[in-house]
């Protein structure tokens, strides 16, 4: 018999690379099943999300992600995008306060047009440009179903009027 677990909240832990490790090899055993994980701000930096890229595939319950404020660069997130890729189940995703730039975007875009089971995506706290505004506009009309959440935040206002398309 397999038991799901509905919440794993570990926000401002600062659990690192190691604690990460210990909880993917238990999320990773057979039988194990979670729909909320929260691992926002724990320093786990890009190697923390490769880590997680195996939990996010095999993850067939998992609903919500939260790795917020973890010092990702364009490189985790291009980790975390690929995983979610790969799954049907992740509903809402954190990515916000990570401070990613252009490369990053373009791995969400991929994501959003692939992807089309993620319903809001926290952006916030962010470094977008115009360029990166246009790229998940052009995105979001192709995937409807995903609402962009706090995009505006610690963006220069004059590049984030998206005409309010799929943003909320």
């Amino acid at each position: 018999k397999s038991d799901v677990i509905q919440d794993i909240g570990l926000k401002h832990n600062h659990i690192g690379i190691e604690g990460l490790y210990s909880l993917c090899r238990t999320l990773l055993l057979p039988g194990c099943f979670i729909q909320k994980l929260g691992l926002g701000k724990n320093s786990l930096g890009d190697e923390g999300a490769k880590i997680l890229r195996k939990v996010i595939v095999t993850s067939t319950r998992l609903i919500e992600l939260d790795v917020s404020a973890n010092e990702l660069t364009c490189k985790g997130v291009k980790h975390i995008c690929r995983g979610l890729r790969e799954n049907a189940t992740v509903k809402f995703l954190d990515l916000s306060a990570n401070e990613f730039s252009h490369n990053g975007v373009k791995e969400i875009v991929k994501l959003l047009l692939l992807n089309k089971e993620i319903l809001k995506i926290d952006l916030g706290h962010n470094r977008f440009g115009r360029n990166d505004c246009n790229l998940l506009k052009r995105a979001l009309l192709f995937n409807t179903t995903v609402q962009l959440k706090n995009f505006d935040k610690y963006t220069t206002t004059d590049y984030v009027k998206l005409a309010n398309v799929g943003l909320k």
